[in-house]
C-alpha cells in the first residue's frame, strides 16, 4: 500500500512541481502522511523539494527577481525554526489535521478565484514570508500563503513559476538546517526518499518538459481536485475517523 499509493502521490506531485514550481507538498504531503507518522514525511518531503530545485533553478533562473522576493525570503528562513518546533511537539494526528486544513483550504480558495491585490507589496512579504517558512517547518507546506499572494500581484506565469522556485529553494535550506539542529532527520525520512526517488525523478523530468506546452487551465484544474481530496483524507485521518 505505502509502495503503491506513495509512489503515485509523488509522481503526480513531482510533475506538478515541474509543471508550476509549486505543489509538490501539497499533493504529496497529505496522502503520504496518511501511511506514515508526519515526522517521518515531512522530512523525506524536504529533502526530495530540495533536490528537485536544483536543476529547476537552473533552467529559471533568468526569470527570478531576486530584488522583488528577497524580503518573503527573509521572512521564510526566521519563520522556519518555529515551524520545526511545532512538528517536534505536536502529535502525528494534530499533524495531519494541519496538514489537511491547510491543503484543502488553499485548493478552495485557489479554485473559488480568491482575489485581494496587495498595493503595499513590500510591507505585505515578511509576514507572507514568515507564515510561509513556519508552515514549511511544521508540515513542508509553504506553498499556499506565498502562492495566493502571488497570484493577486499578477505576475507572469513563468516569472512566477522561477520566483516561487527560488523562494522555496531558500527556505528549504534554512529548514534543512532547523532540522539538523533539532534532530529531525531520521534513518526512515532517508530510506523512503530513496524508495521514492524514482517517481520524484520520472514526474520533475516530465513536468518541466511540458512546462511551457500544456494547457495550465486544465491541469490546474485536475491538480486543485487533487490536492482538495488529499486534504480530505488527511483532516478525516487526522480526527480518528478512519
Amino acid at each position: 500500500m505505502l509502495l503503491a499509493v506513495g509512489g503515485l502521490a509523488v509522481l503526480l506531485a513531482s510533475f506538478l512541481r515541474g509543471l508550476t514550481g509549486f505543489g509538490f507538498a501539497l499533493v504529496a504531503t497529505p496522502i503520504v502522511c496518511t501511511l506514515v507518522d508526519p515526522r517521518v514525511v515531512v522530512p523525506m518531503i524536504l529533502i526530495h523539494v530540495t533536490v528537485t530545485s536544483i536543476p529547476l533553478i537552473y533552467h529559471a533562473r533568468h526569470e527570478v527577481q531576486l530584488m522583488r522576493i528577497w524580503p518573503l525570503m527573509v521572512g521564510a528562513i526566521i519563520g522556519a525554526p518555529f515551524g520545526s518546533y511545532l512538528l517536534v511537539v505536536l502529535n502525528p494526528d494534530t499533524l495531519r489535521l494541519l496538514i489537511g486544513i491547510v491543503a484543502f483550504g488553499f485548493a478552495l480558495l485557489f479554485a473559488t478565484g480568491f482575489s485581494r491585490k496587495v498595493k503595499r507589496e513590500r510591507l505585505a512579504f515578511l509576514p507572507v514570508g514568515f507564515l510561509s517558512g513556519v508552515l514549511n517547518g511544521s508540515s513542508s507546506l509553504s506553498g499556499p500563503p506565498v502562492i495566493l499572494f502571488f497570484a493577486n500581484q499578477g505576475i507572469p506565469p513563468m516569472v512566477f513559476r522561477a520566483n516561487i522556485i527560488a523562494l522555496f529553494f531558500a527556505t528549504n535550506i534554512a529548514t534543512i538546517l532547523s532540522f539538523t539542529l533539532g534532530g529531525l532527520f531520521n534513518a526512515n525520512s532517508f530510506i523512503l526518499a530513496l524508495v521514492f526517488g524514482p517517481s520524484l525523478v520520472v514526474g520533475t523530468y516530465i513536468g518541466a518538459h511540458y512546462a511551457r506546452r500544456v494547457n495550465a487551465r486544465f491541469f490546474r484544474g485536475v491538480a486543485l481536485s487533487v490536492v482538495m481530496g488529499s486534504g480530505i483524507i488527511a483532516i478525516v485521518d487526522g480526527s480518528g475517523v478512519l
